[in-house]
């Protein structure tokens, strides 16, 4: 498929039954609006509201904030793992990168570290205080 989204894209997929499901599923789905905040092994964790609940929702706390890559503000929030197989469109795409290392948003910015991550001026010339 190809998609390439980044935390901060906003993503339509489709919800039956409570659950995000293929976007090749034809009958009784409504379409709502996610949003990436973070890459996870193949796919994509996505934000759910607090006022939203959809089986298989994993409850973030501080313990697991690290493992799924997630930044500390979604502590106490619910989040559900996606594959681009449930991405249906691409709703709005970030325009610029987080900084992989200090986690800093770059408007305008692109990857130059690795082909798909960017690396800042801050972190490249001053590794001592990241």
């Amino acid at each position: 498929m190809g998609l390439h989204c980044s935390p901060g894209d906003k993503v339509v997929c489709k919800i039956k039954d409570n659950k995000i499901v293929n976007v090749y599923e034809e009958t009784g789905c409504e379409k709502k609006v996610f949003e990436i905040i973070s890459i996870h092994n193949n796919g994509y964790m996505i934000y759910i509201p607090s006022n939203y609940f959809l089986d298989g929702s994993i409850y973030l706390s501080s313990d697991n904030l690290r493992k799924y890559k997630i930044d500390k503000r979604f502590t106490d929030s619910y989040v559900y793992f996606i594959t681009e197989h449930n991405v249906v469109a691409i709703h709005s795409k970030l325009d610029g990168m987080r900084c992989c290392e200090c986690d800093e948003f770059y408007p305008m910015a692109c990857a130059n570290f690795e082909e798909t991550k960017l690396l800042c001026w801050r972190c490249r010339h001053y590794p001592m205080y990241r």
